[in-house]
């Protein structure tokens, strides 16, 4: 298929659908809710997660797990917000459970001053 192809066959079927775009959040999501990407310019939630200050947030999920990372101006503690269920049993130590629902989860991650914090969470159940 030539480009042109592609690329009417991508404007019928997107990729990727906008979850929100405002002077907040800009947020996408893959069209089969596989993974997500959001830049919070202020402390917010939407449909793909949310932080409790600014910084970047994308998961994709993995079979059982999500793979989630974090990418914060400065250093210290975020909260993340993300929209399943994960298993409180298996978490990585440096993660701090706030909750954890058959909707959403919460957590807080200790994140290093302009790094990105990258960790694997086991899913519970996945939610679209």
């Amino acid at each position: 298929a030539s480009t042109l192809d592609k690329t009417a066959e991508a404007a019928k079927n997107p990729p990727v659908r906008i979850v929100r775009k405002d002077d907040k959040i800009h947020a996408i999501e893959k069209s089969d809710s596989s993974c997500a990407t959001g830049v919070f310019f202020d402390a917010g939630e939407c449909k793909i997660g949310g932080l409790d200050k600014p910084g970047y947030l994308a998961w994709e999920k993995k079979g059982s797990n999500v793979n989630v990372a974090v990418f914060m101006p400065e250093a210290g503690e975020v909260k993340v917000t993300l929209p399943f269920a994960i298993d409180t049993k298996k978490l990585p130590s440096s993660i701090k459970v706030k909750t954890v629902n058959d909707k959403f989860s919460t957590v807080t991650i200790t994140v290093a001053s302009r790094v990105q914090s990258t960790i694997c969470l086991p899913l519970i159940s996945a939610n679209k």
